[in-house]
């Protein structure tokens, strides 16, 4: 467990590690379900998918546009969002999927 510098948010590394044969989930609803249940009461507030970028953002769900780049200040930009907005206070990361769930 690691702090994000400059965030109040405590990263949290979930790590999956795949066999020969099988892969862990890369699915972000199997992956927020995952993160709520290893820390019950908590809800999901939002993801980060790195590759991408995607996330979700109230914005883009409207159909404006988001000021939240793929880029690493993008994601930077929505940690604060999140923990302005949402309350957010933890983040778990799966090295394996590239993918932030975010939780309050």
């Amino acid at each position: 467990m690691a702090s994000n510098n400059g965030f109040a948010l405590e990263r949290i590394t979930v790590s999956i590690e795949n066999s020969h044969t099988y892969r862990g989930t890369e699915i972000v609803a199997d992956l927020r379900n995952i993160s709520e249940t290893f820390f019950h009461p908590f809800q999901s507030v939002g993801f980060w998918e790195e590759k991408s970028g995607e996330h979700l953002c109230r914005s883009l769900l409207k159909g404006e546009s988001c000021t939240h780049d793929s880029t690493s200040n993008g994601l930077n930009e929505y940690r604060k969002f999140l923990e302005d907005r949402h309350n957010a206070i933890l983040e778990i990361y799966f090295p394996h999927a590239g993918m932030e769930i975010f939780l309050a």
